[in-house]
C-alpha cells in the first residue's frame, strides 16, 4: 500500500477500530516517531501473543523499510491474517512523503 493511500485510510477508518495498523519496529523507534494511530508490536511479540488479529479486521504492517514477509510469517507462526497489507517503503517511505507522524510523550 502506498503511503498516501494509508493516510486516506487512517483519515476515514480509525486505526484500531476498522483495521489494525501495526508498527513492527522496536519500542524505542516507535516511541520516537510513528504513523498516527499505529500500535507497536515488534516481531518478537507477534510470536508470543496468540490473540492478535483473530477478529478478522484487515491488518497493515510496517517496519523501518520494506517488511520482511518471511520473518513476519515466521513470527506469526504461519497465522497471518487473511487481509494483510504492508506499507510500501516502510516508515522511511512515510517520512520521505512528508506525511504526519506521532510521538509518544516522554
Amino acid at each position: 500500500m502506498e503511503a498516501e493511500s494509508l493516510l486516506e485510510l487512517i483519515k476515514s477508518g480509525r486505526p484500531g477500530v476498522v483495521f489494525h495498523l501495526i508498527d513492527l519496529r522496536t519500542p524505542d523507534a516507535y516511541a520516537g516517531l510513528h504513523v498516527p494511530g499505529a500500535q507497536n508490536v515488534p516481531y518478537a511479540l507477534l510470536a508470543e501473543d496468540r490473540s492478535l488479529f483473530v477478529d478478522g479486521r484487515p491488518v497493515v504492517f510496517y517496519d523501518d523499510g520494506p517488511v520482511d514477509l518471511a520473518r513476519l510469517n515466521k513470527s506469526l507462526s504461519r497465522r497471518l491474517p487473511r487481509n494483510v497489507v504492508v506499507l510500501d517503503g516502510g516508515f522511511r517511505g512515510w517520512l520521505a512523503a512528508q506525511l504526519p507522524v506521532e510521538q509518544d510523550a516522554p
